[in-house]
């Protein structure tokens, strides 16, 4: 127990510091962004980093409908049309309690800034020899429900 625990630590810790390297995401410009189309109550989400796509595309199922029952729009990535951009990496451990995700999402504005980070860890009780494979649909949906409830109640404070 003691050596899973120095683990999630260890990589609870990568992910920080991987996550922090660089305050701002870089990509290739798009040109000047007009405020008239974006909706200021609309987030979108980058690709996440970490897991594989068959996870990637059952979380973002689970942010689509969390987002519906919290009443948080969601605009695609490179629409424009959003006032921030969440960019996620997630990664996962198994140990002897079952699997253990850990993840952290920058909040960007839309010059790509970082303004807000949200970082958090849930542990599923099922194990397997490939851990993404292990995290159920309802771990999937209490990370999109945790998420989106933390960055709403930093969104009401801007």
């Amino acid at each position: 127990v003691p050596a899973l625990v120095a683990r999630l630590i260890l990589l609870a810790l990568t992910l920080v510091l991987l996550a922090a390297c660089a305050s701002t995401i870089s990509t290739v410009s798009e040109g000047p962004r007009t405020t008239a189309a974006i909706d200021p109550r609309a987030i979108a989400f980058a690709p996440l980093s970490g897991p594989p796509p068959p996870v990637a595309d059952r979380l973002a199922s689970s942010f689509a409908g969390a987002s519906l029952a919290r009443g948080v729009p969601l605009a695609p990535y490179r629409s424009r049309k959003s006032a921030f951009v969440v960019k996620g990496f997630m990664s996962v451990v198994s140990g002897d309690d079952g699997t253990t995700a850990v993840y952290v999402w920058d909040v960007l504005d839309t010059d790509l800034k970082r303004l807000h980070r949200i970082s958090g860890q849930t542990t599923d009780p099922a194990k397997a020899t490939d851990a993404w494979s292990a995290l159920s649909q309802q771990t999937l949906d209490t990370i999109a429900e945790t998420t989106l409830d933390q960055l709403a109640l930093w969104m009401a404070g801007q």
